[in-house]
């Protein structure tokens, strides 16, 4: 009986006269407030209960960036000495360049201070495979002359390489999130983000120009600011700001395994190399991201309830657009905001755990039902009649995992692109450990000993392979198969994480 007042409100919400916006001739729908659409406040559906916006609504942009800006002065602040440096990078909106110094405390100018390597190439006539060349300098030792485009890419850069290595060894990092009209939370621009991944490109294709030239300091300099970068950029609130770190981090493992293939230091000195690497190369805790995710999907769930959102724009419907807008309209907010923190619950108790195997397996079991709802729903994605077939199934929850799966990105998938990020830091633990022990005079460890870090993918020791002057320390990786330290791409279906030393 319950299963049929519900579709029976839902078919009588069909009668509703209001049209989504972005429809030819349709009558925008009117924003409502959190009173008309019946919320309630509180930690099983909103988590937070203030700041609110005038409508009544928390507002999770005010929440993130008071809790973000928390105890960061602006002589700390990473992101305030990038902008001044990077200029308005991605040539933001004049009006938020001006909000961006008030609230950063910094002189941001107006135009974008990062000399591109496209125009700087074509004046030298030296267009041709500038991908390949960032490839190629990036990952091995060069000189000037080899690569003349790259090396004026970098002197043309030099003053902004400069003022990006004294920024990143600043403690904290904010930058403020804002409040786009009529758009959710989620979709925030990153141009600050693309430009620091710009910048780290070319402190790691430098830091290979100086172990090219013997400037092993300047080299180490170099990819350890790639590194604090990473750490900066992965302080965000955005889930793919934490991808964006991985990669920005994995820029420096091929300059680090060339560094400490030709480092002369002694083996106390490579401790304290690695002491002061892994102070900012280790990743942030999983679940943490999860918990950010969290106040953007409720900032999507709210829009769709008040009208601001239309959910044509998320998941099309092949002309059920207006009837699924209407079941959206109609839903019960409270019950769906507090079947989504369910399942964020659940998922964050899982990246709690130790082992990457019991992640997967947790992973799996909270968001199987949100799989579940999807096939339920089907390619023609026509809410009303998938609920109507839920007769074993209270449609609002049925509606709830169909609108969980939409947003909640937090699956098997980045699990493992976090997990890879770990192991890429183990696989460089390993690394200084078998240098010392070079240095030392001591004989290298076998495979399976356990001197070797853990690998996060499989929880054993990490493996090792030496052919000829070649020692290759590397991860199962995500397949979790020994590949004899094949990684990506060098043979079908390999992917170990791996860091390459040469000599003794």
């Amino acid at each position: 009986m319950r299963h049929l007042l519900t579709l029976a409100v839902l078919a009588c919400g069909m009668m509703w006269s209001a049209a989504p916006r972005g429809v030819e001739g349709a009558d925008p729908l009117r924003r409502r407030s959190a009173a008309e659409v019946g919320l309630r406040l509180g930690p099983q559906t909103t988590v937070i209960t203030a700041p609110l916006t005038d409508e009544g609504y928390p507002d999770y942009v005010e929440f993130l960036n008071r809790r973000r800006r928390a105890g960061v002065k602006p002589e700390e602040n990473f992101w305030a000495a990038m902008w001044g440096a990077m200029g308005s990078v991605g040539r933001i909106p004049e009006a938020r360049r001006k909000q961006l110094e008030l609230r950063l405390e910094v002189r941001i100018p107006a135009e974008p201070q990062i000399r591109e390597l496209t125009p700087i190439a074509a004046r030298l006539g030296l267009s041709a495979d500038l991908t390949e060349q960032m490839r190629t300098t990036s990952s091995r030792p060069w000189l000037p002359e080899d690569h003349p485009a790259i090396q004026r890419w970098l002197e043309e850069n030099e003053a902004l390489l400069a003022a990006v290595t004294t920024a990143a060894r600043r403690p904290k990092a904010f930058t403020p999130l804002f409040r786009l009209e009529g758009e959710p939370l989620v979709f925030q621009s990153l141009a600050h983000v693309d430009g620091a991944r710009t910048v780290a490109r070319m402190l790691a294709c430098r830091s290979m120009r100086r172990i090219g030239a013997g400037d092993l300091d300047g080299a180490w300099s170099d990819l350890l600011t790639v590194i604090r970068i990473a750490r900066h950029i992965q302080g965000g609130e955005l889930l793919v700001e934490w991808h964006l770190a991985a990669s920005v981090r994995g820029l420096a493992w091929a300059p680090l395994a060339e560094w400490l293939s030709v480092s002369p230091h002694p083996a106390d000195e490579l401790r304290r190399k690695w002491e002061e690497l892994s102070e900012v190369a280790i990743p942030r805790p999983f679940h943490e991201a999860v918990e950010s995710e969290r106040y953007l999907y409720l900032d999507f769930l709210l829009r769709l309830k008040s009208g601001d959102l239309l959910l044509e724009s998320w998941i099309g419907g092949k002309g059920n657009w207006a009837a699924n807008q209407l079941v959206v309209s109609g839903m019960d907010i409270n019950a769906v905001l507090t079947r989504g923190n369910q399942t964020y619950d659940a998922v964050a108790a899982a990246m709690k755990a130790e082992e990457h195997a019991l992640r997967l397996r947790d992973i799996e079991k909270a968001v199987s039902p949100l799989h579940e709802a999807d096939r339920r729903v089907g390619t023609d994605t026509d809410l009303v009649a998938a609920m109507a077939r839920s007769i074993f199934q209270e449609p609002t929850t049925l509606l709830a995992d169909f609108l969980a799966a939409r947003f909640i990105s937090f699956g098997v998938n980045n699990e493992e692109i976090l997990t890879e990020d770990l192991a890429r830091t183990a696989v460089a633990k390993g690394a200084f450990q078998l240098r010392i022990a070079v240095a030392e005079g001591r004989d290298l460890p076998a495979e399976g000993a356990g001197a070797l870090p853990s690998d996060p993918f499989s929880d054993a020791p990490l493996k090792m392979a030496r052919t000829g002057e070649r020692t290759i320390i590397y991860s199962v990786g995500r397949n979790g198969r020994d590949d004899n330290g094949n990684g990506y791409g060098d043979r079908p279906d390999t992917d170990d994480i791996r860091l390459i030393l040469t000599g003794p």
